[in-house]
């Protein structure tokens, strides 16, 4: 990757952390001027910083949008909302997807130009209706299912700025011919105000503007008075200049790519040309009352060919001079539109019938879909009947569907099944669907998963606006329109986790480098002792002093690579300030989603761990918030019900103990009825009824990290589906760490995941097991004893020792692995285990000694089995197996095993 497109991701990754953290003060302290001046400043460095890659002027524009918003704030012009915040919240989640897109194909989406109208229109929106905005007409969005190489977005149609209403009739119909002309093109409003030092800076503004490719119209005007003729400096650049032009915004944007900030570029609809001029005739005229009375018919119907073959005689007999001559004209443009625009056809036959202003209208009835629209532009819901809503909720399904988790036997026929339903659909809007649908079902069969196929889907639905007809088909309740202002009431709180996607990059203090270049020298040193000691031995130096010379540079060699090794594993430590901050954005969103009042208190954020170990952590700490906020928090007026305070508090503390570190998710909600819970699983099955008997307090409060138990009444689309605690579980001893719970009823519930400081070194006790030694990762081991035999008792089917008068279920290793069985002896070896929360005896051969080891993951054939988590190389070359213990002790591993002690 180009190492400046490298360092901008790295910046821009940090500005948008500061723009988050200042975000979420200023909305306890929104008066603070110097939160707001750190916002403005990372969003105006993210910005400029955007304007050096040419490929990027999307993002520069979402940017500059954002900046210009909060400048407005700055002055106190507009008032910084709680809806408005949750916009640019919104529009910081975008660059950071893009950011991550550019980090890995050096370039945004293909869907950026559709995000970023969105984001535009929710923006302008929010501005306009926070105190002090400016209240504009709302547009109307056209609404379509994008075509499948469709890149760009059908911006909202809207009346033409008045500069553009003002030149001459002739003018804009030659511009309009030259639209039609260049398919290719867009209709470019491109707004240009040079800084007043541009002079200065070696920028010629106008000089600029007439080398502009495709510039067609020009409006210049002074942002100020022209002061006296002795007063004016004329080094001051006042302009404003306004330019229509037939191009492409992308070349516009790079043409003016230096001066990016100055510039706003709007995509304008052919038919704000459209303004009939001249004088005016009889409104009774017999040659054109009657065919407005016969052509309003066939607009109400959209025949737009039957209309043209109508207009053609009536424009021959058409001159320059009147107003009713100026509206043929524009009819006869308007139908070369591929998708000609009903309403400002129905509103030009008004126009020529009556001799009012040309005014737009909504067709009467809903006509039937265009037999002469392109495939390229697919009809809009407008213009369409309850059909085009039917197919557009029936391809909104398949996301779900394809969303839905499913089995591997039941993966390629729900498939096949979406498969085929989405070609019926794009065959009923007369669309094929295109190589882009292929590939992406080419790629979900190769990856047997869904998201390519979702992915594609997605991309291809435009959500439709809110129907303005009572006839409009009842589709805008399930989707918002771009433009509109997004219902926070219904929409998943999943944004502020994907906010803080994993950074591959680690910033390491500058005296962790230098100590590894002391280091580095040392080992340098030691290293060129070893060929005077080979010289020595080679001229006859004696055996008992090789060995003690070997002696001594080892001792030296390791001194310095234990040194090292712990500068390196230094390296890689960060803060959990990295998880932790992305929490305050998560707790803010779901407690406006939930309506309930809660506090985050972060602690011990100082606190290091290996990266690696910090990535792995992020995703069960979200869930355990999520489920915590969900479940666990009453709402306010439970609350003070129950004698609490309105508020309630989620407390994440972190500490680090010896070589792990201890992460702690507390609440002062409802806690967990450790009775409840256990009836729950005795119902389904997963404890019996001698344990539903026997069970304590404690491990009943550990059955909710149980696969599919939860104890919510309801299940909602935040928590409370009963996978999600077994997922955290899993995700917790793939780290190799453990999580357990406490929790008192009506008082709240503590969550505690240990974790191994890091996971580049760890450290396992190997023991014997038949012929072959095996590695078991220190922080499961509980302790190691010898038992005689005669102290092992046999319940039903099962072998147990009691130890500290408790009892201990044993499992013989042996079986467990599909080894033959051991000779009976006097006394076997137990190694003690903590699996799920209780204690389990793995019967061994032989203890051997603790060493520390580099893990491996396994590959090839061997990545197939699950019982080993990795391996290790020894120092005598042999090859160490880790046991991955919780695959080991699962009901499949076992089942074999009971049978067999």
């Amino acid at each position: 990757m180009n190492p400046l497109l490298q360092s901008f991701i790295n910046e821009a990754r940090d500005n948008l952390e500061v723009a988050s953290r200042c975000l979420l003060a200023l909305e306890k302290t929104p008066a603070d001027s110097e939160l707001l001046d750190e916002l403005f400043r990372a969003m105006h460095t993210i910005k400029g910083a955007s304007g050096l890659f040419d490929n990027l002027s999307d993002f520069s524009r979402l940017l500059h949008v954002i900046e210009d918003g909060l400048d407005k704030v700055r002055d106190h012009t507009l008032a910084l909302t709680p809806e408005l915040t949750d916009c640019i919240f919104d529009a910081l989640d975008v660059a950071t997807q893009w950011l991550d897109s550019i980090e890995a194909s050096e370039a945004l989406p293909a869907s950026a130009p559709v995000q970023l109208a969105e984001q535009l229109g929710a923006l302008n929106q929010a501005f306009q209706a926070a105190p002090g905005g400016a209240p504009t007409a709302t547009p109307e969005p056209s609404v379509h299912i994008a075509p499948d190489t469709a890149a760009a977005v059908t911006l909202p149609a809207a009346s033409a700025p008045l500069w553009v209403r003002e030149l001459p009739d002739a003018r804009r119909r030659a511009l309009f011919e030259g639209y039609l002309a260049k398919a290719e093109t867009s209709l470019l409003e491109v707004v240009f105000t040079p800084p007043e030092e541009c002079f200065f800076q070696g920028h010629d503004p106008l000089q600029s503007v007439k080398t502009l490719d495709g510039l067609q119209a020009l409006h210049i005007t002074p942002r100020e008075p022209w002061p006296l003729l002795e007063a004016l400096d004329p080094f001051r650049c006042v302009l404003d200049i306004r330019l229509l032009a037939l191009a492409d915004e992308v070349a516009v944007q790079h043409h003016f790519r230096y001066l990016a900030e100055s510039l706003q570029v709007s995509t304008l609809p052919a038919e704000v040309l459209i303004h009939p001029e001249g004088e005016q005739g009889e409104s009774d005229d017999e040659l054109f009352v009657p065919f407005a009375d016969e052509a309003l018919p066939l607009a109400e119907a959209a025949d737009w060919q039957a209309l043209g073959q109508r207009l053609a005689p009536l424009r021959e007999l058409c001159g320059e001079r009147l107003y009713q001559h100026s509206i043929v004209h524009w009819l006869a443009l308007a139908l070369r539109l591929p998708a000609p625009p009903q309403k400002v056809i129905l509103g030009l036959l008004d126009a020529l019938a009556t001799g009012d202003d040309y005014q737009p209208r909504e067709p009467r009835q809903a006509g039937p879909l265009s037999q002469t629209a392109s495939s390229e532009q697919p009809p809009t819901l407008e213009a369409a009947d309850d059909h085009i809503a039917m197919v557009y909720q029936v391809l909104q399904q398949q996301v779900e569907v394809l969303q839905t988790s499913a089995s591997e036997a039941l993966f390629a026929p729900r498939l096949a099944a979406v498969e085929e339903v989405i070609r019926r659909m794009l065959g009923h809007l007369e669309q094929a669907p295109g190589a882009g649908f292929e590939a992406a079902l080419q790629a979900a069969r190769e990856q047997q998963h869904s998201q390519p196929l979702a992915s594609w889907l997605e991309g291809r639905l435009v959500p439709p606006a809110q129907p303005t007809s009572a006839a409009a088909p009842p589709l805008a309740a399930s989707k918002p329109a771009p433009s509109a202002l997004p219902d926070r009431s219904s929409e998943p709180v999943e944004k502020a986790e994907k906010a803080h996607a994993p950074s591959h990059t680690i910033r390491v203090e500058q005296q962790r480098i230098d100590e590894l270049m002391t280091l580095a020298g040392e080992l340098v040193v030691a290293k060129n002792a070893l060929p005077f000691l080979a010289k020595h031995a080679s001229e006859g130096m004696t055996s008992k002093a090789v060995a003690k010379e070997l002696t001594s540079h080892y001792a030296n060699i390791d001194r310095i690579a234990d040194r090292m090794q712990q500068a390196v594993m230094g390296a890689r430590m960060v803060p959990l300030s990295v998880v932790f901050q992305r929490f305050p954005r998560l707790v803010r969103d779901m407690t406006r989603k939930l309506d309930k009042n809660a506090e985050l208190v972060l602690e011990g954020e100082d606190v290091e761990a290996d990266k690696h170990v910090v990535d792995h952590l992020a995703d069960p700490l979200v869930h355990l918030v999520r489920n915590s906020l969900d479940h666990a928090l009453e709402s306010p007026a439970e609350r003070q019900a129950a004698g609490k305070p309105a508020k309630g508090m989620i407390k994440l503390r972190a500490q680090a103990l010896d070589d792990q570190v201890l992460i702690e998710v507390i609440d002062d909600g409802r806690g967990i009825d450790a009775e409840k819970l256990k009836h729950k699983a005795y119902q389904r099955g997963l404890i019996d009824e001698q344990k539903l008997d026997s069970i304590t307090h404690q491990e009943a409060l550990q059955l909710i990290f149980a696969a599919g138990l939860s104890t919510a009444e309801q299940v909602s689309d935040i928590s409370g589906r009963g996978v999600g605690m077994d997922a955290v579980r899993t995700a917790v001893a793939a780290s190799g760490g453990t999580i357990s719970v406490a929790s008192e009823p009506g008082k709240g519930s503590t969550l505690r995941i240990l974790l191994p400081l890091s996971m580049a070194v760890a450290r396992v006790m190997m023991v014997k097991i038949g012929e072959q030694d095996y590695g078991i990762a220190m922080t499961s081991i509980r302790e190691t004893v010898r038992v005689p035999a005669s102290a092992i008792h046999r319940i039903k089917r099962s072998e147990n020792i009691v130890l500290r008068d408790k009892l201990i279920p044993l499992k013989r290793m042996r079986s467990l692995l599909g080894l033959e069985a051991a000779e009976a002896g006097q006394e076997e070896a137990v190694l003690i285990v903590e699996h799920n929360g209780e204690q389990v005896g793995l019967v061994i051969d032989d203890f051997r000694q603790g060493m520390d080891i580099v893990q491996k993951p396994m590959e090839g054939i061997m990545a197939g089995y699950s019982l080993y988590s990795g391996s290790a190389l020894m120092g005598d070359g042999r090859v160490l197996l880790i046991i991955n213990l919780a695959a080991l002790l699962s009901p499949p591993a076992l089942a074999s095993a009971q049978g067999d002690v």
